[in-house]
């Protein structure tokens, strides 16, 4: 294998819609972490940014909208999805877009709650270029994810908390999954709120940094955390 790709390095980003991936994205990508420059653009709720790489976004839609699922579905892929024919123009094109977009980048970032059930979507392409793969998840109170989603306008209804509440056990059953077999950096949403420096600058110290010979800028990355944007947090005695 050549040792120049053998140190490249991918770090996925992982954690239910409104748990606070787009922050944490935000301030890795300051730190130094690329994560490409197609990305979808700031919105109301992300007024930062969601640093969501816009063409692997719709082609995570594509591959779950062939099993008539969603982000919001809670409720898991068909055994043996990665290989059935459907699914092979979307692996292709997303193994072509990594090339494309992050094939010279020594440290790089890919960001979308999908990503939980999609990863198998993701791992061929990266072993091929000789990357090392990082998972980082952020995990945030549920009863904050849930009053997030709902100011949002993403689910509404008389039946959405039901709806709210099966899809965190959902994601979070599929990350205890997923990190049971590959590992993860866990970060606590409400820590990153309360103390951005040392959050980050103990989660560099647990990042490929070093590998990928990149310094990481702690002091960037907590510049970007505005803790004004933090509108649905827990009150004492909930």
């Amino acid at each position: 294998m050549n040792p120049q790709a053998a140190a490249r390095q991918a770090i996925l980003v992982l954690g239910i819609a409104r748990s606070g991936t787009s922050a944490l994205s935000g301030a890795l990508a300051a730190m130094g972490v690329a994560f490409g420059s197609g990305l979808k653009p700031p919105d109301r709720q992300n007024p930062k940014g969601n640093f969501e790489h816009f063409e692997l976004s719709r082609l995570n839609q594509q591959a779950l909208a062939l099993f008539g699922l969603d982000w919001s579905s809670a409720a898991p892929l068909p055994g043996a999805w990665l290989a059935r024919a459907a699914v092979r123009p979307i692996r292709d094109k997303v193994a072509e877009i990594l090339q494309r977009d992050f094939g010279a980048a020594a440290l790089f970032g890919i960001k979308d709650p999908r990503l939980v059930a999609l990863w198998p979507l993701y791992r061929e392409a990266l072993a091929a270029r000789g990357c090392e793969v990082t998972f980082v998840t952020i995990e945030r109170a549920a009863d904050e994810v849930a009053r997030s989603i709902r100011a949002s306008g993403y689910l509404h209804g008389p039946d959405a908390p039901g709806r709210l509440a099966a899809l965190h056990r959902f994601y979070m059953d599929e990350l205890d999954r997923l990190v049971a077999c590959h590992g993860a950096l866990r970060v606590r949403h409400d820590a990153l709120m309360r103390d951005p420096a040392g959050t980050l600058r103990d989660l560099a110290g647990r990042l490929p940094f070093g590998k990928a010979g990149v310094a990481a800028d702690v002091a960037a990355g907590a510049a970007t955390i505005d803790r004004q944007l933090y509108r649905q947090r827990q009150t004492r005695g909930e």
